[in-house]
């Protein structure tokens, strides 16, 4: 986390350690929700001892000497307010509320579930971990589908559980799955779109996310979207889900057309996956690897793409034809013109920090700045820095940022006080299991933020790119007028707010044209 501001410590305080205890993070962000509200209460925080929580309770004001002895599998309730008995009463409130969430637990093992629902489509698991092949190996060696939600899974744990169950012809997605679609019916982070004829592989959640969106507001429908996992690409686990997914895609009579969605592979799994491609799918085939390497054009039935912009384009062109294309120019293109004009509104007087809680944007935002030639790094403290906030290291112990922004947040006030920065990005992902209002949950900390760079005489940008479908819970239209009405400028695509800022930092110039040819340009794919 940022150096720099920190939260006046409350006066009066209290640390509970629960040894050995273990709780799902996103129970545990609703208990400290709650909590927070309690009359009295400054700040609180309810959830495992990880190293990222106990930086997040420095930065609250919440540090004691009982949490820095606790370790990551013991359960910590911290609780700062105005009084004592209000902290006392509030740490009462947090105990009765995790022992009421216990009595509302349906099943308490695997087997007792699947006494219950014999015959399961997938079983989700999210669990620490270094559990999740416990409990999965027995499901895969049954042939039943799983969806791993958990991250830091071992990754030898990860080729067993996949290569089990390549053996036993089922799907292990994930680890780190945040979303699989099935016929309409989305698993961990979903949007709300349409079924139709556009099946998914995806090694990357929120790139999923971002291209069954833009097309359902296309009007295209997604008959499977299929995520594999990150480490599914690195030679280690050699692809083996992503060309089962790939499989069975070309053989699912409602899927016509196919994208494939990764960060760029390892070499040896790269080749592999490109051969799989050429050699079994026979239907076209949009291929976008988000990294360095990249290549846009047309194969054949092939089409290469840098881009989830580029790749919408072309699946909506496949897909759908001229109505689904004349939708997607009209919602999300920009001809070079309007790009020009918007890179010369902006006036980046310093360094950009992108503080994303999408992978994938983070991924796709570094293909667009190499080709800017724009240095970057995910140090948060000099230079311009591409930050995913969704990276295990700030996820272990507490919810995903997407369901819970208090680590963006808080390094959001952090940044109000660092002269050195010039624009700050950030993603807005909407769909089931995202928070409930994304925008209003940033409202304080934009405020903030924008009242200490006028106070000091500074001008800083605040850019963003909002993730989502009209038909989600937090409504698209709803969060845009509201992070419009903060003072945030939006962006439709991930890709041409990178683009933009990189014209910005860059000021400009002849080279401006030649990156948005490489990466937003549709010339040449359709």
């Amino acid at each position: 986390m940022v150096e720099g501001l920190r939260i006046t410590r409350p006066e009066h305080r209290r640390t509970v350690v629960m040894k050995g205890t273990f709780r799902d993070s996103v129970f545990l962000l609703r208990i400290t929700e709650k909590v927070r509200r309690l009359p009295g209460v400054g700040e609180a925080l309810v959830g495992m001892a990880t190293d990222t929580n106990k930086d997040l309770a420095k930065s609250l004001g919440l540090w004691s000497e009982e949490l820095a002895g606790a370790g990551p599998d013991d359960l910590v309730i911290v609780v700062g307010g105005s009084s004592q008995e209000a902290v006392e009463a509030a740490i009462a409130t947090a105990k009765s509320l995790m022992e009421g969430g216990a009595e509302e637990s349906q099943y308490s093992t695997v087997e007792a579930a699947l006494a219950a629902i014999p015959e399961p489509t997938v079983v989700l698991i999210s669990i620490p971990g270094k559990y999740v092949k416990d409990v999965a190996l027995p499901l895969v060696e049954e042939g039943i589908n799983v969806h791993v939600f958990s991250d830091n899974v071992p990754i030898e744990d990860e080729i067993t559980l996949k290569q089990s169950a390549v053996k036993n012809d089922c799907f292990v997605f994930g680890p780190g799955a945040g979303t699989v679609l099935i016929r309409g019916v989305g698993l961990g982070f979903a949007n709300k779109v349409r079924i139709g004829g556009v099946g998914v592989a995806a090694a990357s959640g929120t790139g999923l996310q971002e291209l069954s969106s833009m097309l359902s507001e296309s009007g295209l429908g997604i008959s499977y979207g299929l995520g594999v996992g990150g480490n599914d690409v690195k030679d280690v686990v050699g692809g083996l889900m992503m060309m089962k997914a790939l499989e069975f895609l070309e053989e699912d009579p409602s899927t016509n057309v196919i994208a494939l969605v990764s960060k760029i592979p390892n070499p040896t799994t790269k080749a592999k996956v490109e051969e799989f491609v050429k050699s079994r799918i026979k239907k076209p085939c949009v291929i976008t690897f988000l990294g360095p390497g990249a290549k846009k054009g047309r194969d054949g039935r092939l089409t290469f793409t840098k881009t989830l912009h580029q790749a919408v384009a072309s699946v909506a062109s496949l897909g759908g034809g001229e109505e689904p294309l004349k939708a997607f120019l009209s919602k999300y293109h920009w001809d070079f013109q309007r790009t020009s004009e918007m890179v010369q509104s902006l006036r980046v007087n310093g360094r950009f920090v992108a503080l994303l809680t999408g992978g994938t944007f983070a991924n796709e935002g570094s293909v667009v700045l190499s080709e800017a030639g724009v240095s970057f790094s995910v140090d948060l403290r000099s230079g311009n820095a591409v930050v995913d906030l969704g990276e295990e290291e700030y996820t272990r112990g507490r919810p995903h940022p997407m369901i819970d922004p208090t680590i963006r947040t808080t390094v959001l006030r952090e940044l109000a006080k660092d002269e050195s920065v010039g624009a700050v990005y950030m993603d807005f992902v909407l769909g089931y299991g995202a928070h409930h209002d994304p925008a209003g949950a940033h409202s304080n900390a934009i405020n903030y933020f924008l009242s200490e760079v006028e106070r000091s005489g500074r001008r800083v940008e605040l850019l963003g790119h909002v993730c989502g479908t009209s038909g989600d819970p937090q409504g698209l239209s709803e969060q845009e007028d509201k992070l419009k009405s903060l003072g945030v400028k939006l962006f439709p695509t991930n890709a041409l707010a990178f683009l933009t800022l990189a014209g910005a930092v860059t000021r400009g110039g002849n080279k401006l044209k030649l990156v948005y040819d490489e990466t937003v340009s549709i010339g040449g794919l359709l």
